[in-house]
């Protein structure tokens, strides 16, 4: 979270570039959600008193002008706290969002690897439970899905490859 005007700060800074803000919109407050989303506090003129804004992208989430030092401290207190709420109730959401994508990602290397444990029984004729060792066949994958990328051009869809916590990948995708 980067703070660039503090709250009790913002009506100096208004007074000081009020011509610049006449033409402009400037970021004094922004965190960056993911790699793009960024939630900003923003300022610019509006009358001649300081208008900020809380924007998601290019959406505005809330909008707020002052008409003195007083009431400008209050108002950017306010927003100030909005912003830092919504930041963190965002976060979550993207955490969240992301743990389900790895959830999805798991559930799909497993059902491929089942799927393939099944096709090797019926092609190898041989007892359901021969291929219970989860290592062996993925390495078969592996090596089917090299076979079908390199001479058929053929992509098996493993969602995004997985990386364990311990810095190994699992379910690298060729092509």
């Amino acid at each position: 979270m980067n703070i660039y005007v503090k709250p009790d700060e913002i009506w100096d800074y208004f007074q000081k570039n009020k011509k610049h803000l006449e033409e402009v919109v400037e970021v004094i407050a922004e965190v960056e959600l993911d790699d793009k989303t960024k939630l900003q506090v923003c300022i610019t003129e509006d009358s001649g008193y300081p208008k900020l804004t809380l924007e998601l992208e290019d959406d505005v989430l809330e909008k707020e002008c002052a008409i003195s030092k007083s009431d400008c401290d209050i108002v950017s207190r306010k927003l100030y706290t909005t912003f830092e709420s919504t930041a963190e109730r965002l976060n979550e959401s993207f955490e969240v969002e992301e743990e389900n994508e790895e959830l999805i990602n798991y559930e799909r290397e497993d059902e491929i690897l089942e799927a393939l444990a099944e096709f090797l029984t019926v092609i190898l004729d041989i007892p359901v439970d021969a291929f219970d060792d989860e290592e062996l066949v993925a390495m078969i994958l592996e090596s089917f899905e090299e076979v079908l990328y390199n001479d058929f051009g053929l992509v098996i869809d493993r969602g995004e490859t997985i990386v364990e916590e311990d810095g190994d990948y699992e379910g690298e995708v060729y092509g």
